[in-house]
């Protein structure tokens, strides 16, 4: 997968797995296991929803 490799690029670690969540009908939302600890990686098609994950992280700092 090359998420899987341009994840372990960018954070500098290697993952020991990946599991898919449920939830959402847009975008794609996966739980890692790395040697750095867990994330949850969120997923969108660019082309489809510019700027998408972009505008969800502003709404987000406004009601934080």
């Amino acid at each position: 997968m090359i998420v899987k490799r341009i994840i372990e690029q960018r954070l500098s670690t290697t993952i020991f797995s990946i599991s898919r969540l449920s939830g959402g009908d847009i975008n794609s939302v996966y739980f890692l296991k790395t040697a750095k600890g867990n994330f949850v990686v969120k997923l969108n098609d660019k082309e489809k929803y510019p700027n998408m994950l972009q505008k969800e992280a502003k709404g987000l700092e406004l009601l934080g």
